[in-house]
């Protein structure tokens, strides 16, 4: 099983409204499934968020893919999809898996 181990270190999620916490992150590939629809993150809720994630790729075909991340706040209120590409690759036999840092993701914000 192919996964990607995308450390999303400095992911800040700046509400509108100071105080507001962030009940809920999603990802998905590609394609928006629709709100409340992506493969849930889990974290401790809370105004921001600074952590790192495991995210798998199986069944994704080698190339790259959009990988898109989301919040939504207390209020229900979701935020700007952001999407940062990655490349999947399954190393053949005896191949080492890159080395290469992980990409980081930028602030989304919630409006």
């Amino acid at each position: 099983m192919r996964r990607l181990l995308l450390v999303l270190l400095g992911l800040l999620l700046l509400p509108a409204g100071r105080g507001q916490t962030i009940d809920r992150m999603e990802y998905f590939f590609d394609s928006d499934p629709g709100f409340g629809a992506g493969t849930a993150l889990t974290f401790a809720p809370g105004s921001s968020v600074n952590t790192t994630f495991g995210i798998n790729t199986a069944g994704l075909s080698n190339g790259i893919h959009q990988l898109c991340i989301r919040a939504r706040n207390v209020n229900g209120k979701w935020s700007p999809v952001n999407a940062v590409p990655v490349l999947v690759f399954s190393p053949g036999p005896g191949v080492p898996p890159s080395s290469a840092p992980p990409l980081p993701a930028t602030r989304p914000a919630l409006f």
